[in-house]
């Protein structure tokens, strides 16, 4: 007969042993998610982008379209308006990216006066390596030769070729397919009580997730709109290419505006003279930024939206790492996700109570 204290025992080594099982078991997951992030990153993108249109295969039905000539025509419109606004935008991208070898002889004649001190530590660690004979006579030369870079740009192109396909197929599929897939999970489960948890978490994915999608794209694309406009009004050249690289950026919370406000300020550095007038464009897309991120979207998505913020800069964070700045995309739909499926999973109830605000 097992004693009270024996079983307790027993339980709490069974703790105790599966703390070191789980360890492995993220590690596993987080080594699989940034070795395999060239399949998994147009699948995850595709699956979002799906929902994001969902509303529009939705309208169609309602019309008696099929849901493959719907999933076709809407593939279409938005593919072509996406190719349109791309190529109208190559050029004055090019030409900002033409002028970035700019940059750091402005700012080194603009923050000179920032550098003669570290010039002056740079002289005298030159004469202590010298006295002591650190210093090398001959330097290493490194000579990166011009098949090289043709090629990694030629490999980069085919990448993004061939990713961009992935997803508009998949996108495809996903649209026309409707419920398909959710059938099929739920044929998979032996239990009634498991088919019920599995429609349940699906269904408030979708929701969520398409609800979170179609809002945030209509306050990021107001954003932009506004701060081009704004941009435009000050005199500030190319304002549709600062208004569409807003737009994309505010989809990554914190990490995005961040990189616009610095784009901006290097951009404002090279166009203008005067600090105050150069640092403006920044100082337009931070201001509608923190209007944006404090006042905009908490009134249109509410308790939806009720994560941690130091859960999401951290999960931001984490998929940066993974899979570079498209991770950080996706890390606020991913960690909606996981809070919805640990909010429908009692042994994970205690993670989505960690990720509430």
């Amino acid at each position: 007969m097992h004693t009270p204290i024996g079983h307790e025992a027993k339980k709490g080594g069974a703790a105790i042993a599966s703390v070191p099982l789980t360890v492995l078991a993220v590690i596993a997951l987080l080594a699989a998610l940034h070795l395999g992030r060239v399949l998994l990153f147009p699948l995850v993108f595709a699956t979002f982008l799906s929902l994001l249109l969902s509303p529009l295969i939705i309208a169609l039905g309602r019309l008696r379209i099929p849901r493959y000539v719907g999933a076709a025509l809407i593939i279409g419109v938005v593919g072509s308006f996406s190719v349109v606004g791309v190529s109208e935008l190559m050029e004055p991208a090019g030409m900002w990216l033409d002028r970035a070898p700019e940059v750091t002889a402005k700012l080194e004649r603009r923050f000179k006066s920032w550098k003669q001190p570290l010039e002056s530590i740079n002289t005298i660690d030159r004469k202590l390596q010298s006295a002591t004979g650190a210093l090398a006579d001959d330097a290493v030369a490194v000579k990166i030769s011009q098949p090289f870079v043709a090629s990694s740009l030629m490999t980069g192109t085919s990448s993004l070729l061939s990713n961009i396909l992935a997803i508009v197929v998949l996108t495809f599929f996903f649209l026309a397919g409707g419920d398909r897939l959710l059938l099929k999970l739920v044929e998979g489960m032996p239990r009634l009580e498991q088919k019920k948890q599995a429609v349940e978490v699906v269904r408030a994915i979708q929701q969520n997730i398409s609800f979170y999608l179609i809002n945030v794209t209509i306050i990021n694309a107001g954003l932009g709109l506004v701060v081009g406009l704004v941009l435009w009004l000050i005199g500030f050249p190319n304002p549709a290419l600062w208004g569409a690289l807003v737009f994309v950026l505010n989809f990554a919370p914190y990490i995005g505006p961040t990189i616009g406000v610095a784009v901006l300020s290097l951009a404002g550095l090279l166009t203008y003279q005067e600090p105050l007038r150069a640092f403006t464009p920044a100082l337009v897309c931070l201001a509608f930024n923190l209007v944006e991120g404090n006042v905009v979207t908490p009134a249109i998505l509410g308790y939806r939206l009720d994560l941690d913020p130091i859960a999401m800069l951290l999960f931001m964070f984490l998929w940066t790492w993974l899979w570079g700045f498209p991770g950080a995309l996706h890390a606020l739909p991913i960690l909606t996700c996981v809070k919805i499926v640990c909010d429908h999973t009692e042994r994970f109830k205690p993670v989505g109570l960690f990720l509430v605000r």
